[in-house]
């Protein structure tokens, strides 16, 4: 073979990718113009290779990308999720510009990946992982993105905050006990929790705030480890050796030096935006998914609305930023799940209960869609039943007089004198609450349909899992909605409600719960459990490494 015959093709193909290669230069500035990517001093959480990548393929990158784009979609539809996730790593390796693709990869793990498995622990896995690649690497690479916020804020409220999820009562444990860590026990209480957001504000202008802990320090903080670990795990290890009732001033000052960092580097979440949220809307409890939800969905609107990276929430931006549909429904969950209920003796979380203390900043965007007027008719109805919620949720929790408020603020909202809620002030407070559930009912629905998954919720509330006044009062009220019928209706209401309660899923009531259960059931009662249910319970005793005739005898 001559030699000619080969060099001439090699450098002409060389002289081809290197003209491909340098056609990407005019393009990549007008994608910076357009704002469709960033320069390299921004974008510096892009990998070298991943750059190396894209100019290696210039101008084929494109045709490279939708040829992926198109096998990855069609990977996902044959149910190949695990194919279509490896080809939407490669898009995004060529181009990590391309929010969509984030999203698409984040709803893989957290909607599709994450439902392959039962065990709660595994789901939250693959959703800790979507939201940590949306806002670590995804944001990273697109600060700019309003989708990739917005889907942030989404994966919060529907996702975590949610109850589409069997499994959303452990996320919901999982992300208290990770906000509890970084912001500290306080996270109730505005005050301190503006004090601490205004620690790490300051401590942001410092020029060594990210520097890594030394030895000395470590020392001080009684943490000896020199792994190579991120700023969480490391804020983990110190709070499982230090002795939070006598800490010093030093071992404070770096602890908040600590928890800036895991906010900042792991959370990649803005202390200042922080603060002005708690400052302009109310006492955010950063350890719910509400008040993420709220977060994402204000930062989304800010990039929508000023097109920068770092910019201050002003009057005129909140304005702005009430409108956004995802702020709207945070605040709608801050409203009825805003406020850490826990156990006294342990810290653990029970349950979330109401943060009323929000309704005048959500009614004030249902205002703002109204021309700053009045709460357009569209969004009425669903107000109206938030608070009705919201007033039940509070007496469950046997917080009559937060209840009886929010029912009054229910009835001049509706164009009630001061003469008519006076007069309904008198009436029992179950009944008015009881008649507020009736007002959810269909006109084609049953009474059942709301009583039988309440008093599935008391049964698991008495047996441990949950509020214990949250049984006792959902009994109540399950008694005052069913006064109408007859003996054989409520008897069989409770059966199906115990078959419900037997059923539920192992996040909101564990095997101990359906243990204890089942074991206040007579003999009669346990013989009258149809198969299906019985075959449940074995399956979380298998689960679980135990024997099944121990957790329910006579299954």
């Amino acid at each position: 073979m001559r030699y000619h015959e080969v060099l001439l093709p090699l450098i002409l193909s060389t002289l081809l990718f290197a003209a491909a290669a340098w056609v990407t230069f005019p393009l990549d500035q007008q994608y910076e113009e357009d704002r469709l990517a960033l320069p390299a001093t921004v974008s510096a959480g892009v990998p070298a290779d991943v750059l190396l990548l894209q100019q290696t393929l210039g101008a084929f990158r494109g045709w490279a990308i939708d040829a992926l784009w198109l096998k990855a979609l069609q990977r996902r539809d044959q149910g190949q999720l695990h194919e279509s996730m490896e080809l939407s790593r490669w898009i995004l390796k060529l181009q990590p510009y391309f929010p969509r693709v984030w999203n698409f990869q984040s709803w893989l793990l957290a909607f599709e990946l994450a439902l392959d498995s039962r065990d709660p622990a595994e789901r939250w896995t693959w959703v800790k992982e979507s939201v940590d690649l949306l806002r670590g690497p995804g944001l990273r690479a697109n600060p700019r993105s309003s989708e990739i916020h917005d889907q942030l804020s989404y994966l919060f409220w529907f996702k975590i905050g949610g109850v589409q999820d069997d499994a959303s009562p452990f996320f919901r444990q999982r992300l208290f006990q990770e906000w509890n860590r970084i912001v500290g026990k306080e996270s109730g209480n505005k005050i301190e929790v503006e004090n601490t957001l205004q620690r790490f504000s300051e401590l942001l202008k410092t020029p060594d705030w990210q520097r890594d802990l030394t030895i000395e320090e470590k020392e001080l903080l009684g943490f000896e480890n020199s792994s190579e670990e991120g700023p969480y795990e490391v804020l983990v290890q110190v709070l499982s050796v230090l002795d939070q009732d006598r800490i010093t001033t030093e071992q404070s000052k770096l602890l908040d030096r600590l928890r800036c960092r895991v906010i900042v580097e792991a959370m990649n979440m803005s202390p200042r935006l922080m603060l002005q949220l708690n400052q302009w809307m109310g006492p955010i409890d950063w350890r719910v998914p509400a008040a993420h939800a709220v977060y994402w969905g204000v930062q989304g609107e800010l990039r929508r609305e000023t097109g920068e990276i770092d910019v201050d929430l002003t009057q005129d931006l909140l304005a702005d930023v009430l409108l956004s549909n995802h702020v709207r429904i945070g605040l709608q969950q801050l409203i009825l799940q805003g406020r850490p209920v826990l156990n006294r003796n342990t810290g653990d979380l029970l349950t979330i209960g109401p943060l009323p203390e929000f309704l005048p900043v959500y009614l004030r965007a249902l205002e703002e869609l109204g021309n700053g007027e009045q709460i357009p008719d569209q969004f009425l109805g669903r107000t109206k039943e938030l608070m009705g919620d919201t007033a039940l949720k509070a007496w469950l929790l046997e917080e009559d007089s937060l209840s009886e408020e929010i029912i009054a603020r229910l009835l001049r909202l509706e164009g009630a004198s001061e003469e008519k809620v006076l007069q309904e002030s008198i009436r029992p407070l179950v009944d008015r609450l009881a008649q507020l559930v009736l007002q959810k009912l269909e006109p084609d629905e049953a009474l059942k349909e709301i009583t039988i998954p309440l008093q599935a919720s008391t049964l698991v509330a008495a047996a441990g899992g949950g509020v214990i006044s949250e049984a006792r009062r959902g009994q109540q009220l399950v008694e005052t909605l069913e006064k109408s019928l007859d003996q054989r209706e409520r008897r069989s209401n409770r059966y199906f409600s115990l078959i419900l309660a037997l059923r539920s899923p192992r996040a909101s009531a564990p095997l101990t719960v359906k243990s204890r259960i089942w074991q206040t059931l007579s003999e009669e009662l346990r013989q009258e459990i149809d198969d299906a249910t019985r075959s449940v319970l074995r399956e979380d005793a298998r689960l679980n490494d135990v024997e099944a005739e121990i957790s329910f005898p006579g299954l």
